[in-house]
């Protein structure tokens, strides 16, 4: 009996276990780094990584462990694999935990730590490992739109600013935490006089890390790419895209389509992986709707940025900025659930051997070798206010012709007529429309290594008619 129980509680445990988190070695796995090509991050061992992001940015504030839990734990059954936090936000909305801790003790001073708030954050990192996710951490956030650090680090200086990077870089070291998968320099906004801060602050934590070190980005205002703004600092080994599209004319600046501001990142030299970072975010407020924060137009931007080169996409949410009453509806919102549906493709193929169609200059029509016709607008440049450009489709293939893919955007519900040419392409084993709304899968297509026309299915369901081809 005593044996039949122990039993029963060995496999509770290891249900438990399976349960609150997928197994996942971050000490073996992680720091990743850039592949031999440039063009992606690989782990330890060198096997790819595609980056899923979500942005949770102020969950060290406000939420209980409890609710970090369930956050987490629905996270997880999406299969995002990441999430992106801040440490020091806005300096008044958010800046205390859900046991009123702050951050610095009642001060702007970098040296006057508070160490509850930063145990409260120990813990919520440690709590992501147990789900399987890493964490990208923005120490300092700039803020676009409120009180944010780019006077409190001028205010600071160097000597403080590094002083806290090297606290940081210590106190999250990979030995500690492996998840910590790097850091993220600004925060929406472009660096101004506290550039020399953010640059000590950055160099603080990278001399810390010494044969672990970790992933550096920096997040400036769009659509500006982390290279538009500092292209040739030491700490960068991540490039970062940020761009909404042309329609939105709010931001100050007019907007890259995301295809466009991808591939522009794709090609810059010398090479360096990148992710998109941020884009529209998914919310219930009707003021959002209407700025294009759509659930075709997430689905869109985030199939584009992953085959115009990305090594990762960044999904965002009204959960980004705060706690709201209605936070848990928000975890489960449509594209919440449909980003997994990316993720598993992405596991699923040799994404990383992927190279866009089109290039170097996609805008020339001649220029394109799989979808050869029926491709849209390619529009490589920001603004005017429309959504030109908003029907192109997104292909990229392997060198060697075993895999091509492309994403067919949404144009309404019709079905919609397009050329590939896969000449060249050996063999076709499998050949299949993904739906990217629900993840279902078409039965095997015929196709022949030729030129041929192709129609999507039309209406994914959604009321949309946007679709994923995947041949192999």
């Amino acid at each position: 009996m005593k044996k039949q129980l122990a039993h029963s509680l060995i496999a509770l445990l290891l249900v438990a276990t399976t349960a609150l988190g997928q197994s996942v070695d971050f000490t073996n796995r992680f720091p990743l780094r850039s592949s031999a090509n440039g063009h992606h991050l690989v782990d330890r061992q060198n096997r790819p990584f595609f980056y899923l992001a979500d942005t949770p940015w102020t969950l060290g504030y406000q939420f209980t462990m409890a609710e970090v839990d369930d956050y987490l734990r629905t996270r997880q059954t999406q299969r995002f694999n990441v999430i992106q936090i801040q440490f020091l936000t806005d300096q008044f909305s958010y800046n205390k935990t859900a046991a009123g801790q702050l951050a610095l003790n009642n001060t702007l001073d970098l040296a006057n730590r508070n160490e509850p708030f930063f145990a409260h954050l120990d813990s919520c990192i440690r709590r992501a490992a147990d789900y399987g996710m890493a964490v990208m951490i923005a120490p300092a956030w700039l803020s676009c739109c409120s009180p944010g650090w780019h006077q409190g680090l001028r205010d600071n200086g160097t000597d403080k600013a590094r002083a806290f990077g090297v606290f940081l870089g210590q106190r999250y070291h990979h030995t500690r935490f492996p998840n910590v998968l790097g850091w993220i320099h600004g925060g929406d906004s472009n660096p101004g006089g506290e550039m020399d801060e953010l640059q000590a602050l950055a160099e603080g934590i990278r001399q810390t890390e010494g044969t672990y070190p970790r992933l550096h980005t920096g997040h400036w205002g769009s659509p500006y790419s982390t290279r538009d703004q500092t292209p040739q600092v030491s700490w960068l080994n991540l490039n970062a895209t940020y761009t909404y599209d042309p329609t939105r004319t709010d931001l100050g600046l007019y907007q890259y389509q995301v295809y466009a501001a991808s591939l522009r990142d794709y090609q810059r030299v010398p090479v360096q992986p990148f992710f998109l970072i941020e884009s529209h975010y998914e919310s219930p407020d009707a003021a959002d709707i209407s700025t294009g924060t759509t659930a075709e137009v997430l689905r869109r931007q985030a199939w584009w940025s992953a085959l115009s080169g990305a090594t990762g996409v960044t999904y965002g949410s009204a959960n980004c900025c705060g706690k709201r009453a209605d936070w848990r509806t928000i975890l489960t919102m449509p594209v919440a659930g449909q980003m997994r549906h990316l993720g598993t493709l992405m596991n699923q193929i040799a994404w990383h051997t992927l190279i866009p169609d089109g290039l170097p200059d996609p805008a020339q029509p001649d220029n394109h070798r799989l979808v050869v016709a029926g491709f849209g607008t390619f529009y490589p440049y920001p603004g005017p206010a429309n959504d030109v450009g908003a029907d192109y489709i997104a292909s990229a293939a392997s060198p060697d012709k075993r895999l091509f893919v492309c994403y067919i955007p949404p144009t309404g519900t019709a079905q919609r007529t397009f050329t590939v040419d896969l000449r060249g392409f050996p063999r076709i084993r499998h050949a299949r429309w993904l739906n990217p709304a629900t993840g279902a899968v078409s039965q095997l297509l015929k196709l022949t290594s030729t030129r041929q026309p192709l129609t999507t299915p039309g209406d994914n369901g959604t009321g949309q008619n946007d679709w994923v081809l995947v041949v192999e």
